[in-house]
């Protein structure tokens, strides 16, 4: 009988550590995500979101976690000769507030202005769930949706995932798009008009494994128990690209959770030099300022039709025009402007927002931002 006790009392103790780091629930506090990824191409993007848990507090006998969220994002440069620079940062800042409840987090739905669920952790392989779609971003307005409402997710699979020496229960989805058949995609406002969000946890669709990434094997369209979503950040993304832009599934912005800790473990994915607050590119571009360029000017700014670039004098030969879109996303191939001393640029019909002037000349490449409002 003792020896049965003795082992009894092993067993619970052996047992502790887990189930008190489990009893904690979802998001515990002071539970910190980061989530890292880039959007490719000869002007990309970086991108660093962060999640930390900040506060709980007992409502009406739920637990209300506040998570504190910061978006960080600056655009790389990729130059001929291999290196990599960024020229601009950008933050946004937000909060979210949720809680869990049999098997199921709670998140406050800024759309529907009452909490909705979020992660359901008692489904099996071949439900299918409808998630309620979520404003997440800062900086998007908060507008009722005029279509359909939710998230339609397959669940695929679910298995243990092994993150940075940690293993976790991981539900694997598919995203179901929705019949689009004979969508008018130019009369479209925004994604609340589509049939189905473009994206969401799924994004990896549209995704080509390079560099380091090429890897790993950290899935992208799948939630966990312990961390929540490997892909897009905490919250599925919702993202919609207007005319005249092609929409496809996938935005090509991939970031996957880099790190992961509360009080009782953590993990880092890729190198060691790359911490967990940190962009990758840390040299900034020594930038020219297009006005430098022989007394440059772009009026006016911001734009409704017209910008126009004035020079003291003709551009000189070879001197070309070309303008991106803030994700890197070309809005003007280069256009030769040499011998002009005068240009106008028509912006009708670009969707407001701000841009970048790229002017090159010799070798040299000269930016200014421009914002287009109508």
């Amino acid at each position: 009988m003792k020896r049965i006790s003795v082992l009894l009392v092993y067993v619970i103790c052996a047992m502790l550590p887990s189930y008190m780091g489990w009893a904690q629930g979802f998001a515990p506090l002071g539970a910190e995500w980061t989530y890292h990824g880039f959007q490719d191409g000869p002007i990309g993007t970086e991108y660093l979101y962060r999640y930390k848990c900040v506060q709980a507090d007992t409502q009406s006998g739920k637990v209300i976690k506040t998570i504190e969220v910061s978006h960080y994002k600056q655009q790389i440069i990729y130059d001929t000769s291999g290196s990599v620079t960024y020229r601009y940062r950008d933050t946004a800042t937000s909060t979210l507030l949720l809680y869990e409840e049999n098997d199921t987090v709670w998140v406050y739905n800024n759309v529907f202005q009452k909490y909705t669920p979020l992660y359901i952790f008692n489904a099996h392989e071949g439900d299918t769930l409808r998630i309620p779609i979520l404003d997440i971003h800062p900086t998007y307005p908060n507008a009722t949706p005029e279509g359909d409402s939710v998230f339609v997710l397959i669940v695929d699979s679910i298995r243990t995932v092994n993150y940075g020496g940690v293993n976790a229960e991981t539900y694997f989805v598919s995203n179901y798009m929705g019949d689009t058949t004979g969508t008018n995609w130019q009369t479209m406002n925004g994604a609340q008009d589509l049939p189905n969000p473009i994206v969401n946890w799924t994004s990896y669709a549209s995704w080509t494994p390079v560099g380091d990434w090429a890897s790993l094997t950290i899935p992208h369209g799948a939630y966990t128990r312990l961390f929540g979503g490997t892909g897009e950040g905490l919250l599925p993304e919702r993202s919609y690209i207007p005319p005249p832009y092609v929409i496809f599934e996938g935005e090509l912005r991939l970031n996957r959770i880099h790190c992961f800790s509360n009080d009782t473990l953590s993990f880092r994915i890729y190198q060691p030099q790359d911490g967990c607050d940190t962009f990758r590119y840390n040299r900034p571009l020594a930038v020219n300022s297009v006005n430098a360029l022989k007394g440059v000017d772009v009026y006016p700014n911001p734009a409704r039709n017209t910008l126009v670039l004035q020079a003291q004098q003709p551009f000189a030969a070879h001197t070309s025009l070309s303008v991106t879109d803030m994700l890197g996303r070309t809005v003007l191939d280069k256009t030769s402007v040499a011998g002009k001393q005068q240009y106008n640029l028509s912006v009708t019909g670009w969707t407001a927002g701000t841009y970048i002037l790229i002017l090159e000349q010799d070798g040299q490449r000269y930016y200014r931002k421009v914002q287009v409002v109508h």
